[in-house]
């Protein structure tokens, strides 16, 4: 750490902390320094709980903001470690994670049901969890997600569980071809060549979870779950 300012070492004392205690979760840890200060900023995806990130890292934070006197106060100094003035946790969850709670909370709250409807014209995974109002509303039946510990797999398993076993794959439009079955195997190389995941695709007059690709990958395809 020789050289580094004292933001940077407290980032590097955060870096490896972190990974000592959440070693299945992956963070990015910045260190920044400005007129009036420096911060590091903490930021993940799923994984490791935000209250127990928080709860951990706490210590890296020399002080806070008094709103009622207008002042920043040196409550949490320590000499023992390098500390930044302002430590941000920035966790966020995926529209996978969001996806899976969502079609729980569907079997027991009447109105998400129709809740595909309301951008019905993308067909897209995001056109559930891109309306605020529903997003939010996951949260918070969630317990906010914050005690939640997604390094587990329970919710991705969920998700898996949307397909159909087997594979199959159909001409779905002129432009496009999709598959269905259950794609937990090679789904990150269905990724790699272009699919889209979609929960509300139709088969056979159902609505079926699968993935969607252009004509010009159906070789490529076929070669694939072959």
């Amino acid at each position: 750490m020789k050289n580094k300012t004292t933001v940077a070492k407290c980032a590097e004392l955060i870096r490896k902390e972190l990974k000592e205690n959440f070693p299945q979760t992956k963070f990015s840890v910045k260190s920044s320094n400005y007129s009036m200060g420096n911060s590091v900023r903490v930021s993940w995806t799923d994984g490791a709980a935000e209250n127990k990130v928080e709860e951990l890292l706490t210590k890296y934070q020399y002080g806070g903001f008094n709103g009622q006197e207008d002042i920043y106060e040196n409550t949490n100094w320590r000499d023992d470690i390098s500390q930044t003035k302002y430590l941000f946790c920035d966790r966020k969850i995926s529209d996978e994670i969001y996806l899976a709670k969502f079609e729980e909370l569907k079997q027991t709250w009447e109105f998400l049901k129709d809740v595909n409807d309301i951008n019905a014209h993308s067909g897209n995974l995001l056109s559930i969890c891109g309306c605020w109002t529903v997003r939010h509303f996951i949260y918070q039946q969630a317990k906010g997600f914050r005690d939640v510990d997604f390094t587990k797999e329970e919710p991705r398993k969920q998700v898996e569980n949307l397909k159909a076993e087997g594979l199959e794959l159909v001409d779905y439009s002129e432009k496009a071809v999709a598959l269905f079955g259950n794609t937990k195997e090679i789904k990150e190389k269905l990724k790699e060549i272009g699919g889209r995941f979609n929960p509300f695709l139709t088969k056979n007059g159902e609505k079926m979870a699968g993935w969607v690709f252009s004509k010009s990958k159906e070789n490529e395809l076929k070669l694939l779950i072959n």
